[in-house]
C-alpha cells in the first residue's frame, strides 16, 4: 500500500478533490469579563476574553512543514503506530499530488492540521491604581496608576497568538478574497502577534 499513514485527501467517486468547511474564523461565542475592586485609596480593573469555536489558519506552521521546521516532523521516541513517513509532512506521490508535492505542506492549502482551533481565554488588560491625593504644596487629587495589557493567553492554539484576524500574505484565495478580510477567514502569516505591553501613568484631577 503505497499511501499507507499518509495523510489522506477526501475526494468524490470521480477523484476529484472536495472541499470541505474546515471551521469558522468567527467564534461561535465570546464572552468578556471585567471587575472593578476598590480598597482604601487602591483600585484594582481586570478585564478577561473568552472566545470558543474560531478556528485560524497556522500559514506559518504550514510553511515550516515544507522544510522540515517544526516539531511535529521530530520522530524521535515514539512507536512505529505513532511514527510517520517523511512524506506525511512534505511530498507525496500521486494522486494527493499530481506534482509531486502533499503532505502536509500541500503547497499552502488549508487542512485540517494548519486550520486549528483557536478558542483561548486571554487577560486583556489589568490595572492597578494607587490614589496619592493632595501632594504638599501642589494643587490637585493625583493618582498613579500601572497598567498590563494582553498579559497571558490560554490555548490549544499551535502559534503565536490565537486572536488574529490577520489574511495570508502569500495565499490571497485564501484568505478572503481580493479584500483581505480577517473576518471571513483569519490567519497567522508572517506578522507578529499582539503585543504584550506595560503602561506606568500618573494624573490628576483639579
Amino acid at each position: 500500500q503505497v499511501h499507507w499513514g499518509m495523510i489522506t485527501t477526501v475526494r468524490d467517486s470521480n477523484g476529484a478533490e472536495q472541499l470541505r468547511n474546515l471551521g469558522n474564523s468567527a467564534p461561535l461565542w465570546k464572552i468578556g469579563w471585567s471587575h472593578n475592586l476598590q480598597f482604601k485609596r487602591i483600585n484594582v480593573y481586570a478585564l478577561i476574553d473568552k472566545t470558543f469555536g474560531n478556528h485560524v489558519y497556522n500559514e506559518d506552521r504550514q510553511w515550516s512543514f515544507g522544510d522540515f521546521m517544526t516539531s511535529d516532523a521530530q520522530q524521535n521516541g515514539k512507536s512505529v503506530e505513532e511514527a510517520k513517513p517523511i512524506g506525511y509532512y512534505w511530498r507525496a506521490a500521486a494522486p494527493e499530488s499530481g506534482a509531486g508535492v502533499g503532505g502536509t505542506y500541500s503547497v499552502l492549502g488549508a487542512n485540517t492540521i494548519s486550520f486549528e482551533d483557536a478558542s483561548f481565554v486571554k487577560i486583556r488588560e489589568l490595572s492597578v491604581s494607587y490614589n496619592i491625593g493632595a501632594v504638599k504644596h501642589v494643587a490637585g487629587d493625583w493618582s498613579i496608576t500601572a497598567v498590563g495589557r494582553n498579559l497571558r493567553t490560554w490555548s490549544g492554539y499551535t502559534g503565536w497568538d490565537p486572536d488574529t484576524g490577520g489574511a495570508s500574505t502569500t495565499n490571497v484565495g485564501a484568505a478572503g478574497g481580493q479584500i483581505g478580510s480577517g473576518a471571513l477567514y483569519s490567519t497567522q502569516s508572517s506578522t507578529y502577534p499582539q503585543m504584550r505591553n506595560f503602561t506606568l501613568t500618573l494624573s490628576s484631577k483639579f
